[in-house]
């Protein structure tokens, strides 16, 4: 009891006096901090911008007091007083010990229990009254002693049947936790008991303190499956220990009403089957729903996938965070499943989410897929944010299953082309002598804004060292990995040293408007087998570049299956891939002829340079159009040409490859194009469909 008041005391202060900058007010409770705690909940997403209407967020004061609210109550010397609130209760939160006046309770105990001073009032605690009620212990009611095996053993066999609600606004159902693991421990420390023999514990969900709350409410019925007083006394008269007790929710918190539903509350460390928790429910409907999603992107795509895009984006670092059910992924929810019985079989959200179990899920989860842009100022805070999470308990590490990183979310012109884009904004009639091949091959960027500036700022040191730190961290646990350079110019200035790890579960990787992996391995590095289970790149090259660096390719990943290589601009592009699967094909660019090899070598004597490679998927940089001219115009031919043999030579009965020639709306120029890899990007990551969907090929789609 004494802990109690002192906890009590020590919430109202938290905010108190009604004045202070720290004080929440109960609309700002319901509205603005419980929508949040729905997420996974961290109250610096919610502070108040410059101008902002203070009754929508909160301030640096709140969020302090807030911390402090849900923290476990520890003093100066490490000692536990008291558990702090779990989130899901923010609707009651104010009735209880963080609303405008401290609980009654608080004021009598200390003045007439403790103290024996009528003039003391609550603004006067501190910490040195927490030994002073100690040791009066009026009444002795401090019942926290652990040690039970008097009361649990023969002759007494005493039983203790123990619920709480999460939401309890007035007693922390944190300290009934702490006192069950208390006892938990001595009794297998000290005697020969089972915890589960004497002592049972019973938290549920959303429930509140009964002192005002609907669970005043009559139970649905009196026998021992419903009624926790007859579920204690067929446990003491026969025998029979409980295992769970039914709840009940009445419609409108009418009993006249009827019944909206029943869920079974499971004592601690209990798993109950989703069975026992109302399978009519929408999230069991949600569950089953990703699950068969999952089913099928696995069936289709042959590659783990999972139907989710979970963000945390309280830097802007990433679209919106909406860690809400229905994107949990399914594993996450199947442990929320699994728990949710167990912390009373919660109903929505808020209720879910006050489990620690699911706190815990739900923490690993909220990376699940990251999209950042590495120049962004708030970038090395994101990542000491992100390290300390991966700090934690290994059961708790979160686990970056999809990546996107952009290199420069600015767009700029490189100054050796922006003279060549100023002419192609205005493009004249094509003379009779063709055009000069650099200024036609430039013309294939798409045109950037106005203003745009000329070089893309180069990465700080903090922002470098926060990159190489990220990738250190999400290595082991990635499955696709996007690497996007700026898309405007020769973005050549970028060097880091980023794919110096191995990724051991990696299926998936994309360049986009880079000149190859060399740009991000250390200097002289000896290629090995980094991706070792990669078994789909994109490769989209910058402009500019006739290498598409397929041996370095190989040698990094060597067990791809599917190669999609877009924005393809030379001949050295086309013989590149040919020779990749085994094809012969020459090119001559001034006459816009292909030459197949009239004897091609047997199957089985044609080198490959790629020989894991058994789909390819080819996209030129743009079709031939009026505004080509002269030479370059006859180069274009004959590379889509070359592009076209490929497909034609891999259609031979003795070559096992499928190869496909993609076409874009000429409307849409190449590096304008790569922008939609970022949609295409989170549609793969969100249901299993992306690059390799679609494709229907002579002899099937050429599907992942």
């Amino acid at each position: 009891m004494s802990h109690h008041e002192s906890w009590a005391a020590h919430m109202s202060l938290n905010v108190l006096p009604e004045t202070s900058s720290r004080f929440i007010p109960e609309s700002t409770w319901i509205n603005v901090i419980a929508p949040e705690v729905m997420r996974h909940f961290r109250p610096e997403v919610l502070t108040c911008a410059p101008g902002q209407n203070k009754s929508t967020c909160l301030t640096g004061d709140q969020i302090g007091a807030l911390h402090r609210i849900y923290t476990d109550y520890y003093e100066a010397d490490q000692t536990y007083i008291f558990g702090g609130y779990q989130p899901g209760g923010e609707k009651l939160y104010p009735t209880g010990l963080v609303g405008s006046t401290t609980f009654p309770l608080v004021q009598d105990w200390f003045r007439f229990f403790v103290l024996n001073d009528t003039q003391w009032t609550p603004d006067l605690y501190n910490a040195s009254l927490i030994a002073v009620a100690e040791q009066v212990n009026p009444g002795q009611t401090d019942a926290i002693s652990p040690k039970l095996t008097a009361f649990a053993s023969a002759p007494h066999n005493g039983k203790v049947l123990h619920y709480i609600g999460w939401a309890d606004q007035l007693i922390s159902p944190g300290y009934s936790l702490h006192y069950y693991e208390t006892v938990h421990a001595f009794a297998q420390e000290n005697s020969t008991l089972a915890i589960d023999d004497f002592y049972r514990l019973f938290p549920g969900g959303e429930a509140a303190n009964a002192f005002g709350a609907e669970s005043q409410l009559p139970s649905l019925s009196l026998d021992a499956e419903h009624n926790i007083l007859a579920a204690m006394v067929r446990w003491v008269e026969e025998g029979v220990a409980p295992s769970k007790v039914v709840g009940v929710k009445y419609k409108d918190d009418l009993p006249a009403n009827g019944i909206a539903f029943t869920r079974p509350i499971c004592k601690i460390a209990s798993r109950p089957s989703w069975q026992e928790c109302d399978c009519g429910n929408k999230f069991i409907r949600i569950a089953q729903a990703q699950a068969a999603a999952l089913e099928a992107a696995k069936k289709q795509c042959q590659v783990p996938l999972f139907p989710t895009n979970v963000l945390d984006s309280a830097l802007s670092l990433s679209l919106p965070p909406h860690l809400l059910m229905d994107s949990l992924p399914v594993e996450t929810l199947q442990q929320i499943f699994e728990h949710a019985c167990t912390d009373g079989g919660s109903t929505g959200n808020a209720l879910s989410l006050t489990s620690k179990h699911i706190r815990a899920a739900a923490r690993r989860a909220r990376f699940h897929t990251l999209r950042i842009a590495v120049d962004s100022n708030k970038f090395p805070e994101f990542i000491g944010l992100f390290e300390r999470e991966c700090n934690r308990g290994r059961n708790e590490r979160p686990r970056v299953r999809h990546l996107h990183l952009t290199l420069a979310s600015v767009p700029f012109i490189h100054p050796d082309i922006r003279a060549l884009l100023a002419k192609w904004r205005n493009p004249q009639p094509c003379p009779p002598s063709h055009i000069e091949a650099g200024q036609s091959l430039h013309s294939l960027a798409v045109l950037p804004p106005e203003g745009a500036p000329l070089l893309p700022p180069p990465l700080t040191r903090s922002q470098e060292y926060a990159l190489q730190e990220l990738v250190r961290l999400v290595a082991p646990d990635l499955w696709s990995l996007v690497i996007h350079a700026v898309p405007y110019g020769l973005p050549d200035h970028f060097q880091s040293p980023i794919l110096k790890h191995t990724f051991p579960l990696l299926r998936e990787v994309a360049l986009i408007g880079l000149p190859g992996p060399a740009r991000l391995l250390l200097a002289n590095a000896k290629l090995s087998p980094i991706f070792p289970q990669a078994t789909h790149i994109y490769l989209s090259p910058r402009l500019n570049s006739h290498d598409l660096h397929l041996s370095s390719w190989f040698a990094l990943a060597p067990r791809v299956t599917h190669l999609h290589v877009s924005g393809i601009q030379s001949q050295h592009h086309v013989q590149q891939l040919a020779e990749a699967v085994g094809v012969h094909v020459q090119i001559n660019m001034f006459t816009g002829v292909t030459t197949p090899s009239d004897s091609p070598l047997p199957r089985s004597e044609t080198p490959r340079t790629y020989p894991s490679v058994h789909c390819l998927l080819m996209e030129p940089a743009e079709k031939p159009t009026g505004r080509k001219c002269g030479n370059f115009a006859l180069a274009q031919v004959a590379m889509r040409n070359g592009l076209s043999d490929i497909v034609r030579e891999c259609r031979r009965p003795d070559v096992d490859i499928q190869a496909a020639l993609l076409e874009r709306p000429d409307t849409v120029p190449y590096v304008q194009h790569a922008k939609v890899l970022e949609h295409q990007w989170v549609e793969r990551v969100g249901g299993g469909e992306g690059w390799w969907k679609g494709l229907e090929l002579d002899r099937g789609a050429c599907q992942g």
